[in-house]
């Protein structure tokens, strides 16, 4: 017979140090955005020559 493959969640530690990665990333990851423009067909696309950067907003780990 089959068995069911239980999902095992990954050690506690492990999630916390995931998380503190991705919340030190918004530190070093440099951020901007991009204007939207319509085309021909009426869909709203990104324009690829208006990226700017825009001030940081960084996660704290708090």
């Amino acid at each position: 017979m089959h068995q069911k493959k239980s999902i095992k969640m990954p050690h506690l530690f492990v999630m916390l140090i995931i998380i503190m990665l991705v919340s030190a990333a918004t530190y070093a990851i440099p951020t901007g955005v991009c204007d939207r423009v319509v085309n021909e067909a009426g869909k709203s696309v990104i324009d690829p020559n208006s990226y700017h950067a825009v001030p940081k907003m960084p996660v704290t780990f708090m």
